[in-house]
């Protein structure tokens, strides 16, 4: 999955970015999100307005820099401030794949098992 990230999202991306281009380079993302070569045109301009104003960060992001840096779990398990990972069933699948090699690395006491989550603090939500 990683290599089709990097193939069909990651470098088309850069190539826009890089070349100025940041309304190639979202369309680029929105397409491999959606797994819909058209869902950028199909956003209304407001929204497609709004998304090419808010995406400075990309223009750094996608110019300079390494995205999805090969980590190892050495490198994970080395962490020692608390880290929350939320993901749910109709999370992106590329998301699923940062969570599952960080998981990998983590400690098995992982997930809704952690003890904050039987905090009084914490409301559980009913459907």
């Amino acid at each position: 999955m990683l290599a089709d990230i990097k193939r069909r999202m990651v470098l088309p991306m850069q190539t826009a970015f890089r070349k100025g281009n940041r309304e190639a380079g979202i369309s680029a993302f929105m397409a491999y999100v959606f797994n819909d070569p058209r869902a950028w045109k199909k956003m209304s301009e407001a929204s497609r307005r709004q998304t090419l104003r808010d995406a400075h960060e990309w223009d750094v992001m996608m110019t300079t820099g390494t995205l999805f840096p090969d980590i190892q779990p050495a490198t994970i398990k080395g962490i020692t401030a608390p880290v929350l990972l939320l993901s749910g069933k109709k999370s992106y699948p590329f998301l699923r794949l940062d969570r599952s090699r960080i998981g990998i690395a983590s400690s098995t006491q992982s997930g809704h098992r952690f003890p904050w989550s039987r905090s009084p603090n914490v409301v559980p939500v009913s459907r």
